[in-house]
């Protein structure tokens, strides 16, 4: 088991002397920074403990093996986490932070406004998409396909299931990628719509 203290970085080869061997990694609430390829080959990675997932959400990871989660399980205070409920107060979900196959469903506040590119990356077992304003949904800036959770998984709002999406009133503007959605079989959108 590795624990990280108190660093805000980590450089590329940081663990590759025991990239085979690494089980268990906990990241601090202080990690700022994660160089391209820190975790490169960690294969036998299995948890990555975590204490604090709105600080987990503000790290700068590089690139997909920049982040443990690409190898390993979540593990928030010590429970293994497959729905993945982002905190009220984020705005903002940085590139590559969720890389994480593990998640099957996602839970996204209205405070989101933006997300970095493959902040969703290898969703594969990505179910759900939880949001409750689809207004604030509409509005969020999705820095490419694979940042929005809706390219893998279906959109529940209030947790029923839409194929049929109603855009509503007072949304003047749809955000860049905003509904990479396969499943949607429908859209109206309403008339206060300006930019799509």
């Amino acid at each position: 088991h590795i624990w990280i203290m108190a660093s805000s970085a980590l450089s590329f080869g940081r663990f590759e002397r025991m990239s085979q061997r690494l089980a268990e990694v906990s990241l601090p609430a202080s990690l700022e920074k994660v160089g391209n390829g820190v975790f490169y080959g960690c294969s036998a990675l299995d948890k990555v403990y975590v204490a604090d997932l709105a600080a987990l959400l503000e790290v700068s990871f590089s690139s997909m093996d920049s982040n443990p989660l690409y190898y390993g399980d979540l593990y928030l205070n010590g429970t293994r986490v497959t729905d993945v409920v982002i905190p009220n107060g984020i705005t903002e979900i940085k590139s590559y932070a969720l890389y994480y196959p593990g998640m099957t469903s996602i839970t996204v506040p209205a405070d989101v406004q933006k997300v970095g590119s493959n902040a969703f990356g290898d969703g594969t077992a990505l179910e759900k998409v939880y949001v409750q304003d689809l207004s604030a949904w509409c509005a969020i800036d999705f820095q490419m396909y694979s940042a929005n959770p809706l390219y893998y998984a279906d959109l529940y709002l209030n947790g029923k299931l839409v194929t049929e999406l109603v855009i509503p009133e007072g949304v003047t503007k749809i955000g860049t990628y905003a509904f990479s959605y396969p499943a949607l079989t429908s859209v109206t959108f309403c008339t206060d719509v300006e930019t799509v």
